[in-house]
């Protein structure tokens, strides 16, 4: 762990250095952490006032790194900033990776979390000044030290309050977060969300299901119903993405682990667990949603449907989220939010769009060099999502790319 103070604070060097020094600054000294037990304390007060999201739970960022980050050989990069009287008010899980000849920053779980966020006191006033001068000095007292922070897919706010890092120079993330607001009655609810036609096609296609056999949504609650939802997660998905004709990368044993590792059952000390809700026609578990439950709102992380056509046809993802929609409704909960992504059913769920926000910060020369063509590739990536046009015929092609490589050559 490496400490330093505002006025010890060297930038020389740096390419985008803090303009002028504020004269109340939220910080006053930082430091870097190389392991979550060493800074568990700042984490754990933050955590209790931060507006953040599941994914800023320390069981979750511990889960992910355990099981996903140590694999990657991603080094972990905490930094933690504290007020004039010591007390933490900022703290950003990072994870430095190699990418080619640079080093950059990144947020810790980044593929895997929908939302990211640093961990910040509500109260504090932040400005671009203070902002910059606390990421480039945590940047010197890293080592190596990072060629630039790539922090993305952030909202620009969290239930109300501001993010400080979008202050810094942004451009909008290729995709959107979806969240809706959750009041009871369910059925009320969900009228307003769908229409009268498609509930009465969506009831339909539940009976469907249910004339192949007993049929039933529910919370996976013991180590063997949470196994099973876990491994007919990893074949769905997996089968799921080989069609789309991307990497399969959802049967990789680090991913399962970490699925794992989310989902004990919940205790004193991990009280973020993820929870997984399965619709099951016979002893087939047909479709899956995990996700977190953390103040008062559900977060789904990932889901998978089984493509066999004659239940596929009935839509069984559809038919889950429908009762996991209702479900925390009557459960008390405030809030839903089916993550970031692209997806018609997303829009009828989780009717606000979040907007998000990409920051690429460089450090060095080459982190200039480099956030120039990782800008310009985000914003391409951003055109063709957001082209349904676009983004229909790419992956039209990938799945075309994708059975040409499954073709063996001919001797």
């Amino acid at each position: 762990m490496i400490m330093s103070g505002v006025q010890q604070m060297s930038l020389g060097g740096t390419l985008e250095s803090a303009a002028q020094p504020v004269t109340a600054m939220p910080f006053c000294r930082t430091e870097i952490h190389d392991s979550m037990d060493s800074c568990a304390a700042a984490w754990s007060r933050l955590e209790a006032c931060a507006p953040v999201s599941w994914y800023q739970t320390r069981h979750w960022a511990a889960a992910w790194h355990a099981s996903i980050g140590a694999a990657d050989a991603g080094k972990l990069r905490i930094i933690v900033a504290y007020d004039a009287d010591d007390k933490p008010c900022f703290l950003l899980p990072l994870v430095m990776v190699r990418r080619g000849w640079l080093h950059q920053a990144r947020f810790t779980g980044a593929k895997d979390s929908n939302f990211n966020l640093a961990l910040f006191r509500p109260q504090d006033r932040w400005d671009m000044a203070a902002v910059q001068h606390l990421l480039h000095q945590a940047a010197h007292q890293m080592q190596p030290c990072p060629d630039s922070f790539v922090l993305l897919n952030q909202p620009g706010q969290w239930d109300g309050t501001a993010n400080p890092l979008a202050l810094l120079a942004t451009q909008p993330s290729p995709s959107f977060g979806h969240r809706g607001a959750l009041q009871p009655p369910a059925e009320t609810l969900l009228a307003g969300l769908l229409s009268r036609d498609h509930r009465k096609k969506l009831a339909r296609k539940f009976r469907r299901l249910q004339e192949m056999g007993p049929t039933r949504c529910d919370f996976a609650e013991t180590t063997q119903a949470i196994e099973a939802a876990i491994m007919a997660f990893g074949q769905q998905k997996s089968a799921r993405l080989r069609e789309m004709g991307i990497s399969d990368l959802a049967c990789d044993a680090r991913t399962l682990a970490f699925m794992r590792r989310l989902s004990h059952p919940a205790t004193a000390a991990e009280p973020a667990r993820m929870r997984w809700a399965t619709l099951t026609v016979g002893e087939r578990i047909v479709a899956t949603y995990g996700g977190g439950i953390h103040r008062g709102q559900f977060q789904a992380m990932v889901n998978s449907i089984c493509l066999d056509p004659e239940i596929a046809r009935s839509s069984p993802g559809e038919c889950l989220l429908n009762w996991l929609v209702a479900r925390c409704c009557e459960d008390g909960l405030t809030g839903f939010d089916l993550g970031v992504g692209e997806g018609s059913y997303k829009k009828l769920y989780c009717p606000e769009d979040e907007p998000l926000f990409d920051t690429i910060l460089p450090i060095s020369a080459a982190g200039l060099a480099a956030a120039h063509v990782q800008r310009a590739a985000l914003r391409a990536k951003r055109v063709i999502k957001q082209n349904e046009f676009l983004w229909t015929t790419s992956l039209r092609l990938r799945r075309r790319l994708r059975s040409r490589e499954a073709v063996p050559p001919q001797q």
